[in-house]
């Protein structure tokens, strides 16, 4: 289980994260890792439109919770971005979700 995306046709939906500017090289690493070909898109980031690489995966695998240990690490990189509580409790909710 990952921290996937999913599109749905509610406008008011978003995505808790960070964007990171990383080399090609390293992207060329997270892209053997992830087992995919990234693709761009463009988000809103503080206001503004950016384009960003993310890593959509087959939409046919079954949705599980993430393991306690990856949500951990989800979380506490939320933390370190600066997302309150009022955030990493609405993540906490989804993941409980699946």
């Amino acid at each position: 289980m990952a921290a996937n995306l999913r599109k749905t046709t509610n406008p008011q939906d978003i995505i808790y994260g960070a964007i990171y500017l990383i080399s090609n090289s390293k992207l060329c690493v997270l892209t053997d890792y992830e087992h995919v070909e990234p693709q761009s898109v463009m988000v809103e980031s503080e206001g503004k439109q950016v384009s960003a690489n993310i890593y959509i995966f087959s939409t046919n695998r079954t949705p599980a919770k993430p393991p306690p240990a990856y949500l951990n690490t989800l979380l506490d990189g939320l933390r370190q971005h600066g997302y309150g509580e009022d955030v990493i409790e609405e993540v906490k909710r989804i993941s409980e979700q699946v």
